[in-house]
């Protein structure tokens, strides 16, 4: 998971941000399973590794309760990371073969469904000429296989987000460089023939330093894109309204925040979070769209850097946001936030790491039925909400 802290240091927000937010530790192994609950609770469940050693999962799609999709990497950028499909059947968590078509590194960062037999995931890869590509990887429920997808970037190009809105109406987001000073925006669509550029904005100033690291869908007219903007980290939204992507104005509050995750409820209920710095220090950023703005909704900021990574809604008023945060004692435990209409509360959950436990993805299957996905040291971490 070392390449996955790597979007965090290009941003530079804080010094401090380096440690915090660190990916590569050794530990124990996550190995709590899911109780049969008679309240609603998160648990965790037994995950297995990749063919590369230490592992990490960085998405996850809940189709329905026994369908599930979770992606990641497996092995160190130092011996060449390979990709990690797992899937949920409704009893356990099995590895599926995915392919590998970088000589030296690949990593999948999100995943999104259409349906049982249509899901997409994407990432990056990385061969001996040295260029970051983007990678874009379907399952057409018997296999999953590469498809083509442009890199535009003569450096760097990586994909951090997927949202499907149908089999033909397909959104991945990211980044793209050509130079060390012009990081920018990377905005793709795939139309159900092929992927394609679509032109967003980089409203960054030099040395620009542009990122998406999150995508939802609520219609073909209607999708938002959120990350941050500058070396020094400001919030960013984009939208699309059909025709084309425009930067929406966002709060930031302290000295600069970033977004890492987006959900939508509807059209005028829009999540987006992540973090800020205030001070020096590092606290969780919840923001909301109610149809005419962006605004910061108080969120709980417990123990040392805490930071949200990802979050889904299920409705206006219930919604999950996770991540992670540290302590005296640990480094990056397990942070799991709840919205019930009102107020956004911390709740309970396992962190089984002994140094580094952090969630980065949740996806929904019902209100009692909640997937979160992550790594526990150098182990696959899942996580359930279950009744």
């Amino acid at each position: 998971m070392a390449r996955f802290i790597r979007i965090a240091i290009l941003l530079c927000v804080a010094t401090v941000l380096l440690g915090a937010l660190s990916f590569t530790t050794v530990g124990t192994k996550a190995a709590s399973g899911q109780a049969n609950a008679s309240t609603c609770a998160w648990y965790a469940v037994p995950s297995p590794n990749g063919s590369n050693g230490g592992s990490g999962l960085s998405g996850v799609a809940a189709i329905s309760a026994s369908d599930v999709w979770a992606v990641g990497n497996s092995g160190s950028q130092a011996s060449g990371q390979v990709t990690v499909i797992e899937h949920w059947n409704g009893t356990g968590w099995s590895v599926v073969t995915s392919p590998n078509p970088g000589t030296i590194d690949n990593t999948l960062y999100a995943v999104s469904a259409v349906s049982s037999s249509d899901v997409w995931a994407v990432g990056f890869q990385v061969s001996t000429t040295g260029v970051t590509q983007t990678l874009t990887e379907h399952w057409n429920g018997t296999k999953w296989s590469v498809v083509t997808s442009p890199s535009p970037g003569s450096i760097n190009n990586e994909f951090l987000s997927v949202a499907a809105v149908s089999s033909n109406d397909v959104w991945a987001v990211g980044f793209t460089a050509s130079s060390s000073s012009a990081q920018k925006t990377l905005i793709e669509h795939w139309n159900g023939t092929k992927w394609s550029v679509v032109k967003s904005p980089s409203p960054g100033t030099s040395p620009v330093n542009d990122v998406l690291s999150g995508v939802t869908a609520i219609s073909a007219s209607d999708v938002w894109a959120v990350g941050a903007s500058g070396t020094m980290g400001q919030t960013l939204a984009e939208h699309w309204n059909g025709t084309k992507w425009s930067v929406v104005t966002t709060p930031n509050p302290g000295q600069g925040g970033v977004f890492q995750g987006v959900t939508a409820v509807s059209s005028s209920d829009v999540w987006a979070v992540g973090y800020f710095t205030s001070n020096g220090n590092i606290q969780t950023l919840v923001e909301n769209w109610n149809g005419s703005s962006w605004q910061v909704v108080t969120s709980p900021s417990p123990g040392m850097h805490p930071t949200l990574w990802a979050v889904t809604a299920i409705s206006a008023t219930n919604v999950w946001a996770v991540g992670s945060n540290g302590s005296s004692t640990v480094f990056d435990k397990t942070l799991i936030e709840h919205w019930n209409g009102k107020q956004w509360n911390v709740v309970k959950s396992p962190s089984p790491g002994s140094t580094s436990t952090q969630l980065v993805a949740v996806s929904a299957v019902s209100a009692h039925d909640v997937w979160a996905t992550g790594h526990a040291d150098n182990n696959t971490l899942t996580e359930n909400y279950h009744c």
